[in-house]
């Protein structure tokens, strides 16, 4: 296992209902990770989050506010170079390890059985879900398995609507971007996969990842035009006027931080990158 840690965190605000922690990730395979590449983890901690099983997870105990190890967990961790560098990927579908992949849906758990088939293995509840498939395993078959499930609700009082209409688009949108000749080898299988295509609209994305020369609207600060680089209202609503009087424009500089929410599926491109 990499000696070093690919990220650091720490959780817990010290109370004596919730202990400080750190939290040190380690992965030998990191440098071979599709997620690790764009600044991500499935390892990193969040709120009903399952773990992603390739790399581990150290846990430090700090105590409390009181106890003599809370300033030394709490110091170390925040001197550590990887010290927050990496995210959870709420939006991935599907993580490339070298040729192996890492499936991530809701709704329906899978396992391979003594044959390497990908079978049924319950619902998951809404959460996320994990399962890794080493590359010989993962197959057109068994991702058409992935493609054509229908699941139900527990009681069975009907089908899970958002599965087949948003989980696999993404998916596939994915698996066309990480393993295009596997995606190839799919729409072949079964052409119907390739008229699945994503709808963006709703979802929040890095505005510098999105379609330049275009025009956006900003919740509760009207429309702007953004040319690559800057976000150009010309009728900037806002309460914090410096002056009265009629329309202000304004042109604000995009930084990586920078999200928006899509409003046409025209707005996206092949590089951008859902938060």
């Amino acid at each position: 296992m990499n000696e070093e840690a690919i990220n650091v965190n720490l959780y817990g605000s010290g109370s004596r209902d919730c202990r400080l922690r750190a939290e040190y990730i380690f992965c030998d395979r990191a440098n071979e990770c599709s997620a690790y590449k764009q600044g991500t983890c499935f390892a990193v901690t969040v709120p009903l989050s399952r773990h992603c099983m390739v790399g581990s997870v150290s846990r430090v105990d700090g105590g409390t506010k009181r106890s003599k190890m809370y300033n030394k967990v709490r110091e170390t961790a925040k001197a550590h170079p990887n010290y927050s560098v990496l995210n959870f990927p709420f939006n991935e579908k599907l993580v490339r390890i070298g040729n192996d992949a890492l499936v991530v849906l809701r709704y329906f758990c899978l396992k391979l059985n003594e044959n390497g088939k990908l079978i049924y293995d319950g619902l998951s509840f809404g959460m996320k879900e994990m399962t890794y498939i080493p590359e010989k395993y993962f197959t057109a078959e068994n991702i058409l398995t992935i493609c054509n499930a229908h699941p139900h609700t527990i009681f069975g009082y009907g089908e899970i609507g958002e599965y087949q209409a948003d989980e696999i688009p993404f998916f596939l949108l994915r698996l066309r971007a990480l393993f295009p000749e596997l995606y190839a080898a799919v729409v072949e299988a079964d052409p119907k996969q390739g008229e699945k295509t994503p709808n963006f609209v709703g979802k929040r994305a890095k505005l510098l990842t999105l379609k330049t020369n275009c025009e956006y609207r900003s919740k509760g600060y009207g429309t702007f035009f953004f040319d690559g680089k800057y976000a150009i209202f010309d009728d900037y609503r806002t309460s914090f006027r410096p002056f009265d009087g009629g329309k202000m424009t304004a042109k604000i500089e995009v930084t990586e931080d920078s999200v928006i929410e899509i409003s046409d599926n025209a707005q996206v491109t092949k590089d951008t990158i859902l938060v």
